[in-house]
């Protein structure tokens, strides 16, 4: 999980003046480049940041199911 301050200081610097509105754009103009098929890998997580989602891998045992 990543907190909007940790994210403003890690990639504009502890002296960039901004608030966490500054983030919440950045980060929705990320998704909309994501398109629909990644955006959901980035989670709000309210009152605090967000955090990214990983695909997760296909079992074989779900893969083996959902076999036509």
């Amino acid at each position: 999980m990543h907190s909007r301050e940790r994210l403003m200081a890690d990639i504009w610097g502890y002296d960039h003046i901004g608030d966490g509105r500054t983030v919440d754009v950045h980060i929705a103009r990320l998704r909309r480049k994501l398109g629909t098929a990644h955006r959901h890998r980035i989670v709000t997580v309210r009152r605090v940041g967000y955090k990214y989602v990983p695909e997760q891998p296909e079992s074989s045992h779900t893969s083996l199911c959902h076999r036509p």
